[in-house]
Formats: structure tokens, sequence, C-alpha cells
């Protein structure tokens, strides 16, 4: 594109790379995260178990790793809330700066 800064065509292309992505459902990246928090809550609830069911790492209830595992669980669930608000605001910003695929009424202030 002749006239534009290399950082608007850095931008310019990033931004037609997510209305591509946009277009259908392979988000590969929002899948992966959302993949990857259930895979981890499955193998939680396997290693703790529970009163009905005994843990497959003979971890015992309500034992210290049994609290520390949940809290660790937790600090990931904080972490990965944080990169993705990231991620999503880094393209909110960049469709509201070019207003493609992007309607005010989505922000909530």
């Amino acid at each position: 594109m002749p006239g534009k800064s290399e950082q608007e065509q850095f931008e310019l292309e990033q931004l037609i790379k997510l209305a591509k992505r946009e277009e259908g459902h392979a988000q590969w990246t929002k899948q992966l995260i959302c993949i990857s928090l259930i895979s981890c809550l499955i193998f939680m609830n396997l290693s703790l178990g529970s009163s009905s069911f005994k843990s497959i790492d003979g971890i015992q209830l309500c034992s210290f790793m049994y609290w520390f595992i949940q809290f660790l669980f937790i600090l990931l669930c904080v972490f990965v809330t944080y990169i993705s608000i990231k991620l999503n605001r880094k393209e909110q910003d960049l469709r509201r700066k070019y207003n493609v695929n992007f309607v005010m009424s989505e922000i909530i202030f």
C-alpha cells in the first residue's frame, strides 16, 4: 500500500488476517485457550479425586497438596484471563482504529 508508514502497513495486514479469521469458526488461538483450560480442569479433577472417586495420584482430600493444586489452578485461570483480555483488547483496538468489523455497542464503559 503506497504512501503508508511501515507501522500502518503492518496494522492493516494484521487487520486483514483478523477479518479473515472472524469470517468463520477457525479462531485457533481462542479455541486453544479454552481447550487448554478444560484439559487442565479434567486433569486436576482426576488428580484430586473426590469423596466418591479415588485420586489417580493418591492425593488425600483436603491435604496441603490438594489445596495447593486448587490454588495453582486459580492462578492459571487468572493468568489466562489476563492474557485473553489483552489479546481481545489488541484486536478490538485495531478494529476500532480502522473501523472494520467494529460496533460501538460492543464496548461497555
